[in-house]
């Protein structure tokens, strides 16, 4: 298990702006991170963009939302999401699984399928 302490996480979550930032987040007007994991990299990102956070599935535009998870480890999740809103353009995520069914238009850390615990999980809880 990778346990991934919060300088970390903070730090790629910069590098993760900085590439956003050099690939088109002009033309991205809301960000969506999914539930669970993917809602703090996207009120980071919501700051640091000034871009609206948007919480609820049915309001995301699938041509001007960023979509946000803290992994894709199997790509299940952004698959299903992109199943349920046709058109998604912009994806990213902290980390990637390297045989992910589903790579993110970004990813920082590329994993070798290794469980990534990250810093705001519970301590005592292992899944």
């Amino acid at each position: 298990m990778l346990e991934m302490e919060w300088l970390y996480y903070l730090q790629y979550v910069d590098i993760l702006a900085s590439i956003l930032g050099r690939s088109g987040m002009e033309k991205i007007e809301n960000i969506y991170g999914i539930p669970r994991g993917g809602l703090i990299p996207a009120v980071i990102l919501s700051h640091k963009f000034d871009k609206k956070l948007i919480t609820d599935r049915k309001d995301i535009d699938p041509k001007n939302t960023l979509i946000v998870d803290d992994i894709s480890d199997t790509g299940s999740t952004f698959l299903k999401l992109i199943e349920d809103i046709p058109g998604i353009t912009y994806t990213a995520s902290i980390v990637s699984n390297i045989d992910t069914e589903y790579k993110p238009m970004v990813s920082v850390v590329v994993n070798s399928g290794q469980w990534v615990k990250f810093p705001y999980e519970c301590k005592g809880k292992d899944r």
